[in-house]
């Protein structure tokens, strides 16, 4: 299964690495996400 984590708001770049998973894409916002899939 692969990850994608969209930058919201609420977005931490500290907390991202504190959680240790990594993602498979990074984006910005949900309307970016029809380009990925």
């Amino acid at each position: 299964m692969k990850g994608i984590l969209v930058r919201t708001g609420k977005y931490r770049e500290e907390a991202v690495r504190r959680s240790g998973i990594t993602p498979d894409l990074v984006i910005d916002s949900l309307a970016d996400l029809p380009d990925h899939i």
